[in-house]
């Protein structure tokens, strides 16, 4: 192999910065009575929140299971282009039974039928989007094979070729731009249990050597 075509493939080159495919995360709470919205990318990894730790809901501080946002609302010394984004339900009790399930499916139903996500850039609006349109992921996805039509229809419908909504036009942001992601939910809504969402942009992190 030629030493000088491989050189466009080293992780570290001096002067040069380094592109790799690093998503950018971040991970809210959302309680049995559903609030009017969450916000996410408001708390930075190290920062408090209240959130799920094994079956219980408290308030911990954030580490990379949660975020890898290094300052609040804000791209640190590094530019990142967003190719797509995704969501992942995580409910609070995990248990392996039809019931659990039915109400698991009910639940996340409830939010994705019932909430919408827009993205802002500092004052202006990215994308807007009904929760449904977004591929979303839980812990039960892959389980079509089991007898139990709820468990089918949840590995259906969180399913996508791609695994995320993909940007037709990629949305490039400069380090330090500011940013908000917020969920909001419209009417009443009521949960069996408390869930946490996890927001990911899938993307390529551009960073200095």
């Amino acid at each position: 192999m030629d030493p000088a075509r491989m050189k466009r493939f080293r992780v570290q080159d001096r002067g040069r910065p380094e592109d790799l495919w690093q998503p950018l995360y971040d991970r809210a709470n959302v309680a049995t009575a559903v609030p009017a919205s969450i916000n996410f990318f408001s708390t930075a990894r190290g920062g408090t929140a209240t959130l799920i730790r094994n079956t219980g809901t408290s308030s911990i501080n954030k580490t990379l299971r949660d975020t890898n946002l290094e300052t609040s609302g804000q791209l640190p010394a590094k530019g990142f282009q967003a190719r797509g984004l995704s969501q992942y339900f995580i409910p609070g009790t995990i248990a392996p039974d039809s019931a659990s399930t039915d109400n698991i499916l009910h639940d996340i139903q409830q939010l994705m039928n019932n909430g919408y996500m827009e993205w802002k850039a500092g004052d202006k609006t990215i994308l807007q989007l009904p929760l449904y349109n977004i591929p979303a992921y839980t812990y039960i996805a892959g389980l079509a094979a089991l007898t139990n039509n709820s468990e089918s229809l949840v590995a259906a419908q969180n399913r996508s070729e791609r695994g995320m909504y993909v940007l037709g036009v990629p949305v490039t942001f400069q380090p330090f731009d500011t940013f908000t992601v917020v969920y909001t939910f419209d009417g009443t809504l009521t949960l069996t249990q408390t869930f946490d969402i996890q927001f990911t942009f899938h993307g390529i992190m551009r960073r200095p050597t």
